[in-house]
């Protein structure tokens, strides 16, 4: 019985890790915070926005993909074509079920995340007082999907290929360095732009440990977990449920 329960588990984590599930559960997500964004801002480009999601969109502008219907159709196109690669599998079968669980599975990562660094990496959300609770919740929301996107999923898929493929270290060894460096510009990436906080070593040293933990749950259980994990933790934060 335990044996049949430990094979459906490293199926359900295999699947899931997968960029089609990952893509495919982020969605619903990337879909509420840019629908916000949009109400808050009047705007599906200009006005207060995520750090990562502006710097995500200007690169994307320079290749022609421009504001938000620009990049859901991108994000689609790239959902679509994770399917059809899917489907060259003949056993495949989309399973719902495996949503409901990534969803409950990024709830307890956030508890144990909150509980695990506890108030010191609850320095991790800080906006400035003028901001009410809305635009909190919205910027949480967009902090899941793009900082996971741009210095988890980016970055670490980055460093990882020149590591491997152009030093030549070994697979593990360059996991660990783009852990390290993608850790350290996502805490430095906190102090730049005009949301940008005065620098201090020690907000520092909690974003960078903050950082290395959603590297190391990125790595080992994909992009939708822990960019759902990212979300939740800075919900809870904002309305006081941790911390």
């Amino acid at each position: 019985m335990m044996q049949n329960y430990w094979e459906q588990y490293k199926e359900y984590s295999r699947a899931t890790k997968s960029p089609f599930y990952s893509f495919l559960f982020v969605v619903p997500l990337m879909m509420t915070y840019e629908i916000a964004a949009f109400v808050m801002n009047k705007s599906d480009i200009e006005g207060l926005r995520n750090g990562a999601d502006v710097v995500t969109k200007q690169i994307f502008n320079i290749f022609g993909v421009a504001g938000f219907y620009g990049f859901s159709i991108l994000v689609l196109a790239i959902l679509i074509g994770l399917f059809i690669h899917e489907l060259r599998d003949k056993e495949f079968i989309l399973q719902y079920r495996y949503l409901l669980l990534m969803l409950g599975e990024s709830i307890l990562y956030a508890f144990l995340f909150g509980f695990v660094v506890s108030r010191i990496t609850s320095i991790l959300l800080q906006f400035p007082p003028t901001f009410s609770w809305k635009h909190q919740l919205v910027l949480s929301l967009g902090a899941g999907v793009y900082e996971e996107f741009l210095f988890r999923v980016v970055l670490i898929s980055l460093f990882v290929l020149i590591f491997t493929k152009v030093v030549g270290l070994k697979k593990i060894t360059s996991v660990i360095i783009s852990i390290f460096l993608s850790s350290l510009i996502f805490s430095g990436f906190h102090y730049i732009g005009f949301l940008g906080e005065p620098f201090l070593v020690s907000t520092f040293v909690f974003r960078f440990i903050g950082g290395t933990i959603l590297s190391v749950l990125y790595v080992f259980r994909g992009f939708g977990v822990t960019a759902y994990t990212h979300s939740f933790y800075d919900l809870f934060i904002v309305a006081g449920i941790l911390g």
